[in-house]
């Protein structure tokens, strides 16, 4: 999405590079630096409206998981438990059926100091355990579905 809104906003034309038109990941790695370079120069509250009138637009009618790709979620859940100061996550097995059928249906719940952090069903151990991850992720950052959209 950075380096859509990058393109649109003519950032490819800055990059001097060997490869035209630049990879995405240039594009976007560039778009950082010019906010980054924004914030410096012009501070926070120029900085906070640029990113809400280029980058916030984008997102209006998008749902997060669209958005936001995670590749682990039980390293990242780890990573902001213990920013928390929170105990590691530990995955327990709620309840189970099926195991011995095609049809099989593990729910796999995620606690940490005994709180249950999110749970979440799965046809194997390891996905019930990397949802119910993504779970505990959405509740620690109150990320819902029926959450009202942002206002501008």
């Amino acid at each position: 999405m950075l380096s859509h809104i990058a393109s649109n906003l003519g950032v490819k034309d800055l990059i001097l590079s060997d490869d035209y038109p630049p990879p995405n990941l240039t594009l976007c790695k560039t778009f950082k630096a010019v906010v980054g370079a924004l914030y410096l120069d012009q501070g926070y509250d120029r900085c906070s409206k640029f990113v809400r009138d280029f980058i916030a637009v984008q997102l209006v009618g998008k749902r997060v998981d669209d958005v936001w790709v995670v590749t682990n979620p039980m390293g990242l859940l780890v990573k902001e438990l213990q920013k928390l100061g929170l105990k590691e996550p530990e995955s327990r097995l709620i309840w189970s059926s099926g195991s011995n059928t095609v049809l099989s249906n593990y729910v796999v719940g995620i606690y940490s100091d005994k709180k249950l952090l999110g749970k979440a069903p799965g046809e194997t151990l390891t996905t019930a355990e990397e949802m119910a991850a993504r779970d505990a992720l959405r509740n620690l950052y109150q990320i819902q579905d029926k959450r009202t959209p942002l206002k501008f």
